[in-house]
C-alpha cells in the first residue's frame, strides 16, 4: 500500500512497517495520468489488486480503516 500526505511519500509492503520518504510536491507532469502498461518507459511489472484514489490527504486513521477494509474483502493481511 502506498500513500502521500502531502509531503511524504509511504509504502507498506508484505505487513511490514510502513516507510517514508520526503516526497515534497509530487506531480506527474503535464499529460494525463494513467495507470496500466504502455504509457511510458517506466511501469509497475507485477499485479495490481484495488486502485483507490482520495481527493483529500487520508488521516492515520482513514489508512487504517482502508487497510481493514482490503484485509476483509480479500482475505489479506497487510
Amino acid at each position: 500500500m502506498m500513500r502521500w500526505d502531502g509531503a511524504n511519500l509511504g509504502m507498506t509492503l508484505n505487513s511490514a512497517a510502513e516507510t517514508t520518504e520526503a516526497a515534497g510536491n509530487a506531480t506527474v507532469g503535464a499529460g494525463t495520468v494513467a495507470v496500466g502498461r504502455g504509457y511510458a518507459s517506466t511501469y509497475i511489472d507485477g499485479r495490481m489488486l484495488m486502485l483507490l484514489t482520495s481527493a483529500t490527504k487520508l488521516s492515520t486513521t482513514d489508512y487504517a480503516n482502508i487497510k481493514a477494509f482490503v484485509n476483509a474483502k480479500y482475505a489479506l493481511a497487510l
